[in-house]
């Protein structure tokens, strides 16, 4: 089922992927229905597409592809962990692209967890793969996962000595958390998805009060963290060789603490056709890269 219409400028369709392993995925297509297709991945993982990206590119000129991953966003299933994997979310990706029977090739745009799911998809599908945007760049190697709840602590030992009796390791972990009293789950929630969402911030508040769409992003996000993102140690960098020429816009904050620019700087010296800007900006996802993004997308395509 599925609805089109026009706002603007703007060509809208709605619509929900053909049931999978329980899984209905929701995407949107906006902008030109002729135009060059951006197929735009979101961050987490566990939380949902966004139409900021989507206003960061030409809507005149591009038609643009956002769709919330298994168990999130307004995304439907039978089972949230059941079949909800880093090869699950790009093998839909790939569903997406074939039922709107797009066969030129795409522009990927990712940030955060969907930068590395579209460094991921290009790995898998580098045929298909025009150009490539990643912003605040994720590897997914041990120490990006370890630098979060770990070794963060050389800047926030007291936060992190107050997180560690709530840290979750392994996938027993979560599943005895989720069978606790709401007291101790919404603590656990509340610590970790604070101090995921502030960190690089000078103060940070972990006792911060949460919303609903918190615990289902917290579900996702731990059954991804515990199972090392179902991806190999490395695979990013390992299999650079498939995508290392294709065009890629890396953009980056200088003081992101949730995903150091270490990482993006990494990613640039692999591609020697790659473009890396470092935003004098701290933050993940600041409001000072916001703001420049369009412009560096729009100079980039």
């Amino acid at each position: 089922m599925f609805h089109i219409f026009s706002c603007n400028s703007k060509t809208i369709l709605k619509c929900y992927l053909p049931e999978l392993d329980g899984h209905k995925i929701y995407f949107q297509v906006f902008g030109n229905p002729n135009g060059k297709p951006i197929l735009n991945f979101h961050g987490g993982p566990g939380a949902k597409s966004k139409f900021k990206y989507v206003k960061c590119c030409d809507l005149k000129k591009y038609k643009v592809i956002i769709f919330d991953q298994r168990g999130c966003g307004n995304s439907e299933f039978k089972d949230l962990f059941y079949k909800n994997t880093t090869q699950d979310t790009i093998n839909d990706a790939k569903r997406i692209l074939d039922y709107l029977n797009i066969k030129e090739k795409v522009i990927l745009f990712g940030g955060s967890w969907g930068a590395t799911l579209a460094l991921l998809f290009a790995e898998k599908y580098h045929e298909l793969v025009d150009k490539m945007i990643v912003s605040q760049t994720f590897l997914a190697r041990k120490k990006d996962v370890d630098w979060l709840y770990k070794d963060s602590k050389m800047f926030y030992p007291d936060i992190i000595e107050k997180l560690s009796p709530y840290l979750i390791n392994t996938n027993k972990d979560l599943k005895i958390l989720l069978k606790q009293s709401n007291t101790k789950i919404n603590k656990t929630v509340k610590y970790l998805t604070n101090y995921d969402h502030q960190i690089g911030k000078l103060k940070i508040n972990i006792d911060k009060e949460i919303n609903d769409r918190t615990y289902n992003y917290f579900k996702v996000y731990m059954h991804y963290y515990i199972q090392n993102y179902f991806i190999k140690e490395n695979e990013i960098l390992d299999n650079i060789d498939k995508i290392k020429n294709i065009p890629t816009l890396i953009v980056g904050n200088r003081l992101d603490f949730c995903t150091p620019i270490e990482q993006a700087y990494t990613l640039h010296k692999a591609m020697p056709k790659s473009t890396l800007h470092i935003i004098d900006s701290f933050g993940h996802g600041s409001k000072k890269q916001n703001k420049l993004l369009p412009k560096l997308i729009k100079e980039f395509l």
